[in-house]
């Protein structure tokens, strides 16, 4: 093993600490799972409970589903909604006029008929399904043969309708795609004088096998590229969504690539305006131009890929794909003969690890590494993964404690002295090791109250030590304290006596006994707003 020379280490603690990136808000927290068609859902039903998998996009086509004007059968797209549902999945529903193998796939002939097929649509799944994206990647040339102008046309007519239907009903365009935005992209680093950034990105794009003509090699290639009427189509759609962003709820976005990338995407749009909801419909990383399938880095990459997603502000995250897709060289989390590949398990891990975030932020983590800071009730959770060498980020962790609890990307938590805790090209999970803590309405006068948990992996049977609520200047005057005792894996609600005193408690500290050693030799501390 390599080992780190101390200013490298140094350099790394001094980024990890600095100003972190602005924090992004999940009031009614995130929702991440992975794209299982409809018709293996109902099958696979238990594999999808055991790994907590939360949303999947179901497609609904109104040729198939209106029988005359006015007359709807509902029954299959039923069929898979009931399914999802039932294994515990948060289903979108992805309308289209024609079905996607078509290839006239434009405006319907009657728009009025459109309307009241949205509508119906709508208030038939109300109470079931919220979310609506009209068409898909409609940006993309194959995907929609009329004008950009058009389709916004449309997008007012669906959005109208299933307000109507459903005053909650979440209305989302489908004008991403992966390949497109990047070349949006391109355009802007061009229009700026970075050809060299834009034709990076364009490489990108097409190494992805996301469209994009005759791959480019040289960045006197660039102008004409982007000044092309294909092109040119593309900007005006991404413009038009720009100017029309009023009609719907929440941005969807596409994206396949590396997980590097995407704060770039998310950034251009956040800087045009979309001060809204993003969620991220189809999520992956293709194996393409000789790229070799690797079981661990098809694992590593999957957890970057949902924690960067959700850490840049995407509060629904649909991963491609839960089974092989291989015409398109998408690996699903299971393989043809049914095997579970590890790539599963790291994606069960990451959606149990994000469980109860309430807010996100990028980590200023700096060269050879990147990572996110996720808040949750019961406190922080930090995944991290080096870009380069292993690093030891010791107490820029910004643990005080003499242990961490470290969970592998694969699961298993392990508990180690800080000073022993490193990041690595997999992913890692970094959390204090201590009890976790909810403040609570206190029940009686004089008391304060919280619920605490002694997490199921604590190395020692019980988790013992103080809860200290503190206020006043610099929070050094204690208001109540009291000693705890609390089995592994218990939760209790702890009632705690106040002193006399008027200060109000702002912050709970907690010193918790989780680990090898007497309970001097093992503190740690949390704070929580009052």
């Amino acid at each position: 093993m390599t080992r780190l020379s101390p200013l490298f280490v140094a350099l790394f603690a001094l980024v990890l600490v600095a100003t972190p990136a602005r924090a992004v808000e999940f009031p009614e927290g995130v929702e991440a799972g992975a794209l299982t068609d409809a018709p293996l859902l109902a099958s696979n039903c238990d594999r999808i409970k055991e790994d907590g998998v939360q949303t999947t996009v179901i497609g609904a086509v109104m040729t198939r589903i209106v029988k005359s004007p006015g007359t709807y059968d509902f029954s299959t797209l039923d069929g898979q909604v009931n399914a999802a549902i039932g294994c515990g999945i948060v289903p979108a529903i992805r309308v289209f006029i024609q079905p996607s193998s078509s290839d006239d796939r434009g405006m319907p002939d009657d728009l009025d008929a459109y309307s009241a097929f949205f509508g119906a649509l709508v208030g038939h799944m109300k109470g079931r399904v919220t979310r609506f994206g009209v068409e898909n990647e409609v940006i993309a040339p194959t995907h929609w043969t009329d004008t950009p102008a058009e389709y916004f046309q449309l997008l007012k007519i669906a959005a109208d309708a299933a307000h109507a239907a459903n005053p909650d009903a979440i209305v989302l365009d489908s004008v991403s795609s992966s390949g497109g935005f990047s070349i949006i992209e391109a355009r802007k680093q061009w229009l700026a004088g970075d050809l060299d950034g834009a034709l990076a990105t364009i490489q990108e794009s097409q190494t992805n096998d996301l469209g994009g003509g005759p791959y480019l090699t040289s960045t006197s290639q660039v102008p004409a590229y982007l000044s092309s009427a294909k092109v040119l189509k593309m900007q005006d759609f991404y413009d038009q969504l720009v100017a029309h962003k009023n009609l719907i709820d929440a941005l969807q976005l596409h994206y396949y690539g590396p997980a590097s990338s995407i704060p770039s995407t998310i950034a251009m749009v956040r800087n045009d305006g979309f001060n809204m909801p993003i969620e991220i419909w189809e999520l992956g990383h293709r194996y393409l131009d000789g790229r070799p399938f690797e079981q661990q880095d098809h694992a590593d990459e999957s957890t970057r890929l949902i924690a960067t997603a959700v850490g840049q502000g995407a509060r629904y995250v649909v991963l491609q794909q839960y089974f092989d897709k291989l015409a398109n060289k998408m690996y699903g989390l299971i393989d043809g003969d049914g095997n579970s590949r590890q790539a599963r398990f790291a994606v069960r891990n990451t959606i149990s690890m994000l469980a109860g975030t309430r807010s996100a932020r990028r980590l200023p983590a700096g060269t050879g590494t990147d990572g996110y800071r996720f808040e949750r009730p019961g406190g922080w959770r930090r995944v991290l993964w080096a870009t380069g060498g292993e690093a030891r980020p010791g107490k820029a962790l910004g643990i005080r404690s003499t242990t961490v609890a470290v969970t592998g990307n694969l699961g298993g938590t392990s508990h180690l002295r800080v000073s022993a805790a490193r990041v690595t090209a997999s992913p890692r999970w970094f959390e204090p090791d201590m009890i976790e803590i909810w403040r609570q309405g206190a029940r009686r006068k004089g008391f304060a109250r919280v619920r605490a948990h002694c997490p199921t992996a604590s190395p020692n049977r019980y988790c013992r030590g103080w809860i200290k609520f503190r206020g006043g200047k610099g929070n050094r005057k204690l208001v109540a304290a009291r000693k705890y005792k609390i089995g592994r894996g218990v939760s209790r609600v702890i009632d705690i006596r106040r002193k006399h005193t008027k200060v109000k408690a702002r912050v709970i500290f907690a010193t918790p006994f989780s680990c090898s050693g007497d309970l001097k030799s093992c503190r740690s501390w949390q704070n929580l707003p009052g």
